[in-house]
This record gives C-alpha cells, sequence and structure tokens, in this order.
C-alpha cells in the first residue's frame, strides 16, 4: 500500500451460464472462497456476498414454447446481466455506453486514511441485490407482476 493506482476485476461468486444450460432449469449461485477479504478491507472495500438484478439489463434468447415440432424463441430480459453505466466524469469511464456485467455483486467502501476510492460504473436505480447462496432459474420472472417485484 505504498502509492500508485489500482483498479480491481474480481469475480467472487461461482454463478456460470454453462451450468444453467446444463441442468436447463436453475443452478445455486455461491462464493468462490477466494480469501481475499482482507486485503480487500486493507484498502477499503468489500465485496458483499450478494447477486445484483438489475431492470436495466441484456436480454437473452429463450425457448418459451412450441409449435409443432419448432421450438419458439423470444429474447427476453436477464436481470442477473445489468448494464452499467459511468456515474463520473473520470477519464476511465467518461466516455463508455452501458457495459455489460454477468453475475455481479454489489460493493461497500470503507473509510481508510491515505486511501481514496472512485466509483466508474454504477447499475441503475431499478437494481436489487439477492442474498448468497441464491438460486438462479430462468422461470425468474414469469409474469409482469414478477417484473413489478424485482
Amino acid at each position: 500500500m505504498n502509492g500508485g493506482k489500482v483498479i480491481w476485476l474480481i469475480d467472487k461468486l461461482y454463478a456460470e451460464m454453462d451450468s444453467l444450460m446444463r441442468s436447463q432449469s436453475d443452478f445455486v449461485a455461491y462464493d468462490r472462497g477466494l480469501n481475499i477479504d482482507d486485503l480487500l478491507f486493507r484498502y477499503g472495500a468489500r465485496i458483499n456476498d450478494d447477486l445484483v438484478q438489475d431492470l436495466d439489463c441484456d436480454k437473452l434468447p429463450l425457448v418459451v414454447g412450441n409449435y409443432g415440432n419448432q421450438p419458439q424463441m423470444q429474447v427476453v430480459p436477464w436481470f442477473y446481466f445489468p448494464l452499467v453505466s459511468s456515474i463520473s466524469d473520470n477519464p476511465i469511464s467518461k466516455n463508455l455506453d452501458k457495459v455489460l456485467t454477468i453475475f455481479p455483486n454489489s460493493l461497500d467502501t470503507i473509510k481508510v486514511n491515505g486511501i481514496r476510492k472512485t466509483f466508474l460504473l454504477a447499475s441503475s436505480v431499478n437494481a436489487r441485490s439477492l442474498s448468497t447462496p441464491a438460486i438462479v432459474s430462468f422461470n425468474t420472472v414469469k409474469t409482469q407482476e414478477d417484473l413489478k417485484n424485482l
């Protein structure tokens, strides 16, 4: 911790689309056990044990039914892939379009003397977090009422 700048890109959750495609229904997202919490805490950051969902998200093509022997595909919102956007005029993120995240966690910061933190990207106000371990399922949102509860 002697000067310099650092950007952390950490994938703390075990949550893979391969698992979802193999099971064709759902899987459990859980902590990878990276054991870096103490190191990050010294820098004034904490990656929460949660999974962020957002209405501002990417879309996935899913089979929603069959017409005869032909599967019927529909592009549906996939709330586990939030689109995050720049929240500052920082040169790193100033002119970025929305950035796709895949099964992200939320972050907390803690005040630490001598360390300044800058958030470059953030989810929308329509985001929520689910505590992990969390079940990830294609059937998360089935109706418009489910969408309102997100």
